[in-house]
């Protein structure tokens, strides 16, 4: 099984979603160990190939009650997009980081 990364945070893939996405990739013949979200892709100025199918993964979330809850979404390959490697880096600096919510409301 190889290492998954986050095409935008390069963050690894742990668990049950590396194995998902290591089997796509090997299936799916990927050269590429980078999947991102259509977001992610769309903040780095790519985009999707026509046709192209996302692998559903899951994110551990808590819901208001403090429960356990999953949701899940869909990630694509590098080679499922426009995007090339070599400019990734570039395209990571250009994108402008997201505040999180307890970070916006400190400043009011």
């Amino acid at each position: 099984m190889s290492e998954q990364f986050n095409i935008l945070t390069l963050k690894p893939y742990r668990s049950g979603n590396l194995t998902i996405l290591s089997d796509a990739q090997r299936e799916n013949r990927f050269s590429s160990n980078l999947w991102g979200t259509k977001t992610q892709i769309s903040l780095l100025k790519g985009r999707i190939s026509k046709d192209s199918e996302g692998v559903a993964i899951k994110s551990p979330t808590r819901n208001i009650k403090g429960h356990n809850m999953s949701q899940y979404f869909y990630v694509f390959n590098l080679n499922q997009t426009n995007l090339k490697e070599e400019s990734l880096n570039e395209r990571r600096n250009q994108v402008e980081p997201f505040k999180k919510p307890r970070d916006f409301f400190k400043n009011k």
